[in-house]
């Protein structure tokens, strides 16, 4: 007899991971496939086509091993894809190609008139699903479509052929209004999208069927879905999620009462994001570092070391041997808090001739326990004192930086014992949208929890060097950051 599993299929910047989750709550199955890109006249797309061949691949070998309960998506954010009858008419922009920056500056007033801050939530920036159906219209040639999906939400039409935007998706393309939760009327009228961006719904509705009758649920943005996954586990709504994959989002969860959170100005100066989460009134609370994870691929390899984790482990010995904590200097990086979106580039200030190694990869650990620091400290602001910090990606495997970040944000830091928190949310989608509570108590029961806590012989040092870092970057920014990067 086969096992009944849920099925949740994430797809990554870098990799596609489908999880397969037994009804008695113990993960039986993964499977990892790399997401693959192509480039057209210097213009990075997914090849989604490649991809579908995949997915379905995997969908076969999963129902010849497991009765399938429920199939949930989830993807990264922005990207769209023009969908005709029951396919793609050309591949998806990925979200990070900055074609899209020029269309981003002429709309800027345009943009200001009816999306502010008060009405999308979202900072300044070039990559949202506004700009990528300009541009693609402009750009390439193609068969007027039905929709403009999202990625999960096109997979979820393929096989239950209906238009469903899950609502964290829509948060990311400045066509809809948070607080309203509804498309903005007047703005897909002006640009020729009326009746073309489906319907709305949270995460975790039931969508329809396939045609071999496996239910289908919502699932969405990629970080949101796991930290819906990761609330449902803990049973709570007072939590941080800190997912640190290529990049990073540190993510709380607040419900409004009357109206407080409705800003009419970034919460977190210059660019903290608010968006609809998975209820009514309920938001989620965000701020984002581009380059995370990758950074520190990028610092290994800048020092000639590969970066993998047997090396981050020799280095991190060295770094626990010589026990001082100091930064030995400073980092501007494209896309951080500092820096922002307009300046791609990877700044390194102050940096003292003779430095060893590991003096490199501590700075680094300290300059991106800052950035989560930063983005922690307004947070607070919005959540209750006893909020859970939940981490996860594969910077939760080094020990050494997750104390570092334990012991700056003086809280302990929870990491939920599980392979790829975003695809296991995407099970639980479906979990929670057929109701089987006794699937997720018996997840509850197997998902083990480990905690970092705060290292307090060590934190006197960590907030000396935060303290420096700080002042670095106000004084550069009372100088003029633009005319330093320029």
């Amino acid at each position: 007899m086969k096992d009944s599993i849920y099925l949740g299929v994430d797809i990554g910047t870098t990799n596609t991971k489908a999880l397969a989750l037994g009804n008695d709550g113990r993960i039986l199955d993964l499977i990892k496939i790399k997401t693959s890109k192509k480039f057209e006249k210097g213009v990075e797309f997914l090849d989604l086509s490649h991809l579908e061949t995949q997915i379905n691949l995997i969908f076969e070998n999963m129902k010849s091993k497991y009765y399938i309960k429920g199939i949930a998506f989830s993807s990264f954010g922005e990207s769209v894809v023009p969908v005709k009858g029951n396919s793609f008419t050309h591949e998806p922009l990925m979200w990070y190609d900055d074609c899209t920056i020029n269309i981003m500056k002429e709309l800027e007033l345009f943009i200001e008139k009816y999306v502010p801050y008060t009405v999308s939530g979202l900072k300044k920036g070039y990559t949202y699903s506004i700009y990528k159906i300009l541009w693609m219209r402009r750009n390439l040639n193609f068969a007027p479509p039905d929709f403009w999906l999202p990625l999960s939400s096109y997979f979820t039409y393929k096989y239950t052929g209906k238009a469903v935007w899950d609502i964290t998706h829509a948060c990311r393309t400045l066509l809809f209004d948070i607080h309203k939760r509804e498309w903005i009327d007047e703005l897909i009228n002006l640009i020729d999208l009326h009746g073309k961006l489906g319907e709305l719904a949270y995460t975790g509705t039931f969508v329809g069927n396939t045609k071999d009758g496996i239910p289908i649920f919502l699932a969405g943005h990629d970080h949101f879905t796991g930290l819906f996954g990761l609330s449902k586990i803990l049973n709570t709504k007072s939590i941080i999620y800190d997912s640190m994959g290529s990049a990073s989002v540190i993510a709380a969860l607040a419900c409004e009462k009357d109206h407080e959170l409705h800003f009419k100005n970034p919460f977190m100066k210059p660019s903290g994001i608010i968006g609809a989460a998975f209820q009514d009134h309920q938001y989620y609370l965000e701020n984002s570092i581009k380059y995370y994870g990758k950074f520190l691929e990028w610092i290994m390899e800048f020092i000639g070391i590969i970066p993998n984790s047997d090396n981050f482990e020799k280095i991190n010995k060295e770094i626990e041997k010589n026990e001082k904590i100091t930064e030995k200097m400073y980092f501007l990086i494209g896309g951080d808090l500092i820096a922002g979106e307009d300046k791609a580039r990877f700044n390194i200030f102050n940096c003292p001739i003779n430095i060893s190694d590991w003096e490199i990869i501590q700075s680094a650990y300290i300059y991106l326990c800052t950035m989560s620091k930063i983005i922690y400290d307004n947070l607070t602001y919005f959540i209750p004192a006893e909020a859970i910090y939940v981490a996860s990606g594969g910077n939760t495997l080094n020990e050494t930086f997750m104390k570092y970040k334990a012991t700056l944000i003086d809280k302990n830091v929870y990491i939920i014992n599980t392979p790829e928190t975003t695809a296991l949310g995407s099970c639980i989608s479906g979990v929670v949208g057929s109701k089987n509570d006794s699937t997720l108590n018996n997840l509850r029961s197997n998902l083990k929890v480990n905690k970092i806590p705060p290292i307090p012989e060590k934190k006197i040092e960590l907030l000396e060097s935060f303290n420096r870092i700080s002042n670095f970057y106000k004084n550069s920014l009372e100088i003029g950051l633009q005319k330093i990067l320029d």
